[in-house]
């Protein structure tokens, strides 16, 4: 691979490094945030969690109590419930007798004897202490005394059944209290939960930040090693490139001067074959000039051979006309004709090497040995065909012949891709250079190749 393009490409994976980089610190910065509101929040929770934990302490404290006194008061409730529902009976019991009495009160001994039950009945029931004597009559006096006893007992009976409403009443508010404490109890304990939660889910994100941090260290380390390295290999191959450089320059002079030899050698050539071609451009020349004077002896002859025959009676007139077409044949040969499609010839041969050339694949080398041979066999019967006009065209074969032997001489030399391009730049030049050769022997105007009239 190319130094410049092994720098290049470190210098680029040295930016995008730079660049995650820096995008590393970004997120690090993000992270030390993100951090410190965590800090703020675990701490804010941290004194909730004091608070509500005090809070929960209290409120199960006042539970308790609160259940300790309902479970005494429903006692005493249940207790005094059943003592008044005793009253009740016995205050119902004693309505009935007094009722009984008043009702037996006309009779004396009916009413002492209903009195005496009466008692009984009372002291059965406990409630009085000391009754007379069951053969004691009874006064006025001690029923007005029992009387107003039984009337405070009422009274008394009916302030405990007031005393039971009340006590019924504080019952269902302290159940209501109860139930309204236990759900603030309860709304405590959810918020405590999702207090608790919540310290997880911060425990958690504890945890995730320490690894990222861990990672973004790790990472950060491994940014810093790739780039000691990055910066060790840019300067290796630094060096490689000052030396492949001065390297480069040495082999551009020497090319440049092994070109400055090649092309006097050219040149040399190029000057020794025009000095040929001139030599024989003039010897044929002198064998044109020679080939027009028989070419006129000739018309004459023939003309001289048609005055006899148009003397004669017409005898042979087909045979005057075809000497007649041979005469004018004869007298429109033109000779630039012939240099002229010697000279498209050479140029179309430039241009045949140079497409063949062009399409040859580098890439598999029997198939770039198959071409060149193909291009050479080519080269080899242009020369053939050259030779055979050569008393034809004179000059013109010759050249033809000395371009397509170093056309042969350009592709023996192609091996690869880049031999092919400069066997086509050495194609264009010497092809330029025939046709600045061709435009001094034959120049424009005077029935040249390439003028229109000769065309």
């Amino acid at each position: 691979m190319d130094p410049t393009q092994i720098i290049k490409q470190a210098n680029e994976r040295i930016r995008g490094l730079e660049e995650t980089t820096k995008i590393q610190e970004q997120r690090i910065k993000e992270l030390e945030v993100d951090t410190k509101r965590l800090e703020s929040n675990l701490h804010r929770a941290q004194e909730t969690e004091r608070s509500l934990s005090w809070e929960r302490s209290k409120i199960i404290v006042q539970r308790d109590d609160l259940a300790v006194q309902l479970d005494l008061a429903v006692k005493q409730w249940t207790e005094k419930d059943c003592h008044i529902q005793g009253l009740e009976q016995q205050m119902s019991y004693l309505q009935r007798s007094i009722s009984y009495m008043q009702a037996q009160s006309s009779d004396g001994a009916n009413a002492q004897n209903a009195i005496r039950q009466l008692v009984s009945q009372l002291e059965k029931a406990k409630l009085i202490e000391h009754p007379l004597q069951a053969d004691a009559r009874w006064s006025e006096e001690d029923l007005d005394s029992l009387m107003k006893n039984i009337q405070g007992m009422e009274d008394k009976s009916q302030a405990d059944q007031a005393q039971l409403k009340n006590a019924k009443e504080k019952q269902a508010k302290a159940e209501l209290q109860l139930v309204t404490e236990r759900t603030q109890s309860q709304k405590r304990v959810d918020k405590i939960e999702e207090a608790e939660a919540m310290l997880e889910e911060k425990e958690a994100l504890e945890q995730e930040l320490q690894q990222r941090i861990k990672s973004e260290d790790d990472l950060r380390k491994q940014l810093e090693d790739s780039a000691d390295q990055l910066e060790i290999s840019s300067s290796y191959w630094r060096s490689q490139d000052r030396e492949l450089q001065k390297r480069l320059d040495s082999v551009i002079q020497e090319v440049k001067k092994h070109r400055q030899g090649v092309y006097v050698e050219q040149l040399k050539d190029q000057l020794q074959e025009s000095n040929q071609n001139i030599g024989y451009i003039k010897r044929h020349r002198a064998w044109l000039t020679e080939t027009l004077h028989e070419r006129d002896a000739t018309i004459e002859e023939l003309e001289s051979t048609i005055a006899d025959f148009e003397a004669s009676e017409g005898k042979y007139e087909e045979h005057v006309q075809l000497l007649q077409q041979r005469i004018k044949a004869t007298r429109h040969i033109d000779l630039a004709e012939l240099r002229k499609g010697s000279l498209d010839r050479v140029l179309t041969l430039f241009d045949e090497v140079s497409g063949m050339l062009s399409a040859i694949d580098s890439e598999d080398q029997s198939h770039l040995d198959d071409a060149i041979e193909s291009i050479q066999s080519f080269l080899q019967g242009a020369m053939v065909e050259a030779r055979s006009i050569l008393e034809r065209a004179g000059s013109i074969a010759t050249r033809l012949c000395s371009h397509a032997e170093k056309m042969t001489l350009i592709v023996s030399k192609v091996k690869s891709q880049q031999e092919i391009k400069a066997a086509l730049a050495g194609l264009e030049i010497s092809k330029e250079v025939f046709q600045r050769m061709v435009d001094q022997i034959f120049p424009a105007g005077a029935g040249a190749v390439g003028s229109e009239e000769t065309r």
